[in-house]
């Protein structure tokens, strides 16, 4: 997926927590509260952490 300005991301089941540790498994934890999955960067697949990416993030995955 994409947003409007071109970063492109990936959203990954809660199941997916398990890989993660530290800080990283922290903003994965808050996105499994806010919306019920993790989303990462599609390069790096690191859970993102900009409060205005997701933003327009959560609109776009409640919009499906």
């Amino acid at each position: 997926m994409m947003t409007s300005y071109g970063l492109e991301f990936k959203v990954l089941d809660a199941e997916e927590i398990i890989r993660l540790s530290g800080y990283d498994r922290s903003v994965a934890e808050c996105h499994i509260a806010n919306c019920g999955c993790i989303i990462v960067d599609a390069m790096y697949e690191q859970p993102i952490d900009n409060e205005y990416d997701l933003e327009e993030i959560y609109k776009l995955i409640d919009e499906q």
